[in-house]
């Protein structure tokens, strides 16, 4: 009995020993997890500038069409009827606004685009006096418009050898423009099925391994500042030579060209985006893959010096900068305290910026350019709003332009109504109307008609003005 507890009072036994330790290597594993998942601790530089590199993509969250898919898809199977009204509300060194408060543009529409028809008036109205009507109408892949004072009948346009029409309209650059345009569908452009995500992941795979662990840093605390709010910021950094970088190209650019399924990938998507046939054909894409391979080969330092910093707010990337030789492309995304999503890009002097208000439903949509020695600077912002539902059949649209061009500001709202019914009437047909199809004319024929036409809507444009009381500059210039 003594000798039993004279051994408890030598201390704790063996097995509890080892439960203590287990415990202790057990929570030592737990706050090792946690800080794993919750901080960025136990990272390499290169896995954290991944981790938040990956988020970049976030920012296009906002283009995604999931608020308004279900309106889009009516529209597309469905016919349907708008009523719209557009008022000049304020203006500033555009013109007298006593003059400019009483334009008002009325537009009706009637669209079948299951059967690739539609056709729009727009009237232009001082008071209750019609100043000008212009009617817009498509069928198939014809675009046409007509104007009395302009045309004695419909000057159509086929959605085919834009290049070509395109010079012959005085364009001295039409290589970025394609043969034929796609209406922009964002849902389309975003879409990325799981073979194409599978190989997608193999091009980021190469850009991770080719990258040597010494191109990564911490660049530590700093203050970002978005949309006019400050930010606390970690930054981590990615750079490159412009041998490393070139020696990096050169083998992602291989790997694309050598895989079908992104050839098809980036192929599409450039079709879906509009540029032009180096980038939307399959040979041509490698034609031009393979030209920038042997070019880096010969010439790396033409890959210029590649940097990419992320920044970080609360395990959250709220900025991605890209430098690449003289060129910068800036993504930002942020969900600030007033309850708006905010996302932007910038591309050198260029921006675009999209922001969702979710206590109010309004989007707003901005392009704006600075100042420079050569242009003045531009912005255009659009406040959107929907309001109704396509199951109740009362969708309503709204909106609120601010244009500003160097000196001259104009607002404009504009506001709709949309009806789906298969009872549109019936609409007027190209064949039943007296018109001319521009690509079927020849270059010389197409040049002298385009000249004429931008001389004659300069006229009218002018004659209107003048008789509203508007000085007004010529829409084209000769």
């Amino acid at each position: 009995m003594n000798n039993k507890k004279k051994k408890n009072s030598k201390g704790i036994s063996k097995e509890v020993k080892l439960k203590i330790v287990g415990a202790i290597i057990l929570l030592i594993f737990c706050v090792a997890v946690v800080l794993y998942f919750t901080t960025d601790v136990f990272r390499t530089k290169r896995s954290v500038f991944m981790k938040y590199f990956d988020q970049t993509t976030s920012a296009l969250e906002l283009l995604e069409a999931n608020k308004f898919k279900e309106y889009q898809q009516k529209k597309l199977t469905t016919p349907y009827k708008r009523v719209g009204t557009a008022t000049i509300i304020t203006s500033s060194n555009v013109a007298d606004t006593t003059v400019l408060d009483k334009l008002r543009f009325k537009i009706g529409e009637r669209t079948d685009n299951k059967n690739d028809k539609s056709f729009v008036t727009v009237n232009v109205l001082s008071g209750v006096e019609l100043i000008e009507e212009i009617n817009l109408m498509r069928e198939k892949d014809l675009y046409g418009f007509y104007c009395e004072d302009v045309a004695n009948g419909y000057v159509f346009v086929q959605n085919t050898d834009m290049k070509r029409i395109a010079k012959c309209a005085g364009y001295e650059d039409v290589s970025n423009i394609p043969d034929s345009f796609t209406e922009l569908n964002i849902e389309k452009i975003l879409e990325t099925t799981t073979i194409e995500d599978n190989h997608l992941n193999e091009v980021l795979k190469i850009i991770k391994n080719k990258v040597p662990t010494t191109a990564y840093n911490k660049d530590g605390k700093t203050k970002v500042e978005i949309d006019g709010q400050p930010y606390d910021a970690t930054a981590y950094s990615l750079t490159l030579d412009a041998t490393a970088n070139a020696n990096l190209m050169e083998e992602v650019f291989s790997k694309i060209s050598t895989d079908s399924i992104l050839m098809d990938y980036f192929t599409s998507k450039a079709k879906l985006l509009n540029m032009n046939d180096t980038y939307t054909d399959i040979n041509s894409l490698n034609v031009y893959l393979q030209q920038k391979i042997s070019e880096m080969k010969s010439n790396p330092q033409a890959a210029g010096t590649l940097k990419v910093i992320v920044y970080e707010h609360e395990r959250n990337n709220i900025r991605t900068e890209i430098s690449l030789g003289t060129n910068q492309i800036v993504i930002e995304h942020v969900i600030q305290e007033n309850n708006v999503t905010y996302s932007a890009m910038t591309i050198n002097e260029y921006k675009a910026t999209i922001m969702y208000n979710n206590a109010t439903g309004m989007y707003t949509y901005k392009i704006h350019k600075d100042k420079t020695a050569t242009s003045d600077e531009f912005e255009l912002a659009v406040d959107y709003k929907q309001t109704g539902s396509v199951v109740n059949n009362d969708i309503k649209n709204s909106m609120t332009i601010n244009l500003l061009n160097g000196i001259k500001k104009l607002t404009i709202e504009y506001s709709d109504t949309v009806e789906f019914t298969n009872d549109i009437g019936s609409m007027t047909t190209v064949a039943s109307t007296k018109h001319v199809i521009i690509n079927e004319a020849t270059d010389e024929e197409i040049a002298s008609f385009i000249t004429g036409l931008k001389k004659k809507i300069n006229q009218v444009y002018i004659n209107k003005g003048a008789k509203l009381g508007i000085n007004l500059d010529p829409i084209f210039k000769e």
